[in-house]
């Protein structure tokens, strides 16, 4: 099954005391095998990522973030568990250390929501907290 959907993505990464906030929709698909839930959209220009296309795959309590295009990823996430994990740039990888405090997802064919809170470690050193929500809806006719 491939379902057309609307797709509301809400991150804020803060810094020390800065909070940077950025908020982005789109038209993406939702698909389910195996009991895996995976969302998919085509990246923005927007946010400087341009042909690159992003996946969120929820399997039980682990969430997998992949990206390939312009920008190369793989991220997986589970609640309590430090993952490491390497970030392909224009400019070379990096290592991104992944410590999600929070794994939350309620998701179906018609609709749901992905919440992450997560520490982010570059290269071994503390970046930032990081919060993420995507929800999704079918699109209305």
């Amino acid at each position: 099954m491939d379902k057309r959907i609307i797709i509301n993505i809400v991150g804020e990464q803060t810094i020390g005391d800065e909070i940077n906030r950025t908020e982005f929709v789109t038209e993406g698909r939702y698909s389910e095998e195996n009991g895996k839930k995976r969302l998919e959209y085509d990246e923005s220009k927007v946010l400087g990522l341009e042909g690159s296309v992003t996946s969120i795959e929820v399997d039980g309590d682990t969430v997998s973030l992949m990206r390939s295009g312009s920008t190369t990823t793989h991220m997986i996430m589970r609640k309590g568990e430090k993952c490491l994990n390497h970030y392909q740039t224009p400019f070379g990888a990096v290592e991104m250390g992944i410590f999600p405090l929070q794994v939350k997802c309620d998701m179906d064919q018609n609709h749901g929501e992905l919440n992450l809170t997560y520490q982010l470690d570059v290269e071994g050193t503390y970046a930032s907290l990081n919060q993420l929500k995507v929800s999704y809806t079918e699109p209305r006719n």
